[in-house]
């Protein structure tokens, strides 16, 4: 599409709006680039958020609290891990999952549901991590959003608190409020700077 329509949408501005998109541009950045404007870094580099196992190890090298990871999900016919339920099974690509199963991951909270839902995955040949799911209503949700420029400086930051998602539990935030609590917005955005600096996210 964006290539059929590049003579006509000369210089328009691209801003991708979820893993899929910000993928595509990604890949395709420095054709892309020819005809659009758009602020993303080069593949490498999103791979690294957009991958769940990179997003770990990242993550763990920083030191950010992370939950529990059980391993790969791994291939059909391999062992079963052993987990403390309930668990998540989150693939590496998020949209592939989605397309095929109609969710963005399985959440497994006995080992009947986990074999079946692990068996699914590994017939689709989807790779992912298995990991512990920290439970908790959806207002208990706090991101960091935040414009890093190309030295990895913060421009500008937004600490904030999700009401509700969508879809529930597992979703973006569709209703938010500015965070007000000074420790916790310090404590994410100190996680969140230290992790872009680690991926060279900008």
């Amino acid at each position: 599409l964006l290539i059929a329509n590049a003579p006509r949408w000369k210089s328009s501005v691209l801003i991708p709006t979820s893993d899929l998109t910000l993928e595509t541009l990604a890949r395709h950045r420095n054709y892309l680039a020819e005809h659009y404007q758009f602020r993303v870094p080069p593949w490498p580099t999103v791979r690294l958020l957009l991958r769940k196992d990179d997003t770990y190890r990242i993550a763990s090298r920083c030191g950010i609290e992370i939950p529990v990871n059980y391993g790969p999900i791994g291939v059909p016919g391999a062992p079963l891990p052993e987990v403390q339920f309930p668990v998540v099974i989150k693939p590496n690509d998020s949209f592939r999952f989605e397309r095929r199963f109609g969710k963005k991951l399985f959440v497994a909270g006995s080992q009947e549901e986990f074999d079946s839902q692990l068996g699914l995955v590994r017939e689709e040949s989807i790779d992912g991590e298995i990991l512990e799911l920290i439970p908790g209503p959806d207002s208990l949700g706090f991101n960091y959003t935040a414009y890093y420029d190309s030295a990895q400086r913060v421009v500008a930051g937004f600490p904030l608190r999700k009401i509700r998602k969508s879809p529930p539990f597992f979703g973006i935030g569709r209703v938010i409020e500015t965070l007000n609590d000074s420790e916790i917005a310090a404590r994410l955005a100190a996680a969140t700077t230290a992790f872009v600096r680690e991926a060279g996210w900008y």
